[in-house]
C-alpha cells in the first residue's frame, strides 16, 4: 500500500499546487471537489457557485458531514494499492475520522495556510512599499 497524504486548508492556500508538486512526484490525486462537479454533470446542472453550493448541502444532508469521503473511499482505496496519493481537498473533521479509521497506519495530514499566509503577507508589504516609493 502507497502512502496517502491529505492537503487541507482554505481556499486558495494553495492546496492544488502542493498536489500539482506531488502529482509531479508520481503521486496519483484524489480531488474532493471533483465529486461536485461530477454529480453536477450527472444532474445536467450547469457548473455555477449557486448550483455548486447547493450540491455540496444536498451531498451532505444525503451523506452526512463525511459525504466526501464516503464517495471517494472506493477510489482512494484502489489507487492506493500500487501508489502513493495525494487527497486534495479535505474538509470536513467527519471526511478525517472517515479516512483516519480506514487507513490510520499510513494517513498523514499537511496544513499549508501559515506558509501561504507569510508568503501573501510579504507580496503585499512588497507591493505597499513599492507604490510608497513610486517603483509600480
Amino acid at each position: 500500500m502507497g502512502k496517502i497524504i491529505a492537503i487541507v486548508g482554505m481556499c486558495g492556500s494553495g492546496k492544488s499546487v502542493a498536489s500539482e508538486y506531488l502529482i509531479g512526484l508520481g503521486y496519483k490525486r484524489v480531488y474532493f471537489g471533483g465529486v461536485t462537479m461530477n454529480k453536477l454533470k450527472e444532474s445536467g446542472l450547469d457548473i455555477t457557485p449557486d448550483n455548486e453550493k447547493m450540491m455540496r448541502e444536498k451531498l451532505r444532508s444525503e451523506l452526512g458531514m463525511g459525504a466526501y469521503a464516503k464517495v471517494l473511499l472506493p477510489t482512494i482505496k484502489e489507487l492506493s494499492l500500487n501508489n502513493d496519493v495525494v487527497l486534495d481537498g479535505l474538509y470536513s473533521w467527519d471526511e478525517l475520522v472517515i479516512l483516519n479509521n480506514e487507513f490510520f497506519t499510513c494517513f498523514s495530514f499537511s496544513k499549508l495556510d501559515t506558509v501561504w499566509y507569510k508568503l501573501v503577507i510579504l507580496l503585499v508589504r512588497l507591493n505597499k512599499y513599492n507604490k510608497i516609493n513610486g517603483t509600480i
